[in-house]
């Protein structure tokens, strides 16, 4: 399928993302108050190529306040860095 995806529409790879985690110790209710507490954002992605085989495939992960609930603050100063890791560590 993804041979006959990319020959349509000229794709040399397509990026899968796995998992998506939002990590944290969410059992400890002094943690959502200690302004030094993190949780974690980690991303698990796939790599193919056009003909439908796996090139890599690895995870990119930041740290982020645990107390921050703002999606767009989240996706603007925390999801670049995953992003950074994801394109680093792919062996083009």
């Amino acid at each position: 399928m993804l041979s006959e995806i990319a020959s349509r529409r000229d794709i040399d790879y397509f990026l899968f993302i796995n998992q998506f985690d939002i990590k944290g110790n969410y059992g400890d209710p002094y943690l959502s108050g200690n302004s030094k507490s993190e949780r974690i954002i980690k991303v698990h992605f796939s790599l193919y190529n056009a003909e439908g085989k796996l090139v890599h495939g690895s995870f990119g992960m930041n740290k982020m306040p645990f107390n921050l609930d703002d999606k767009k603050e989240v996706a603007n100063l925390y999801f670049p860095e995953v992003i950074r890791q994801i394109v680093n560590n792919i062996d083009f």
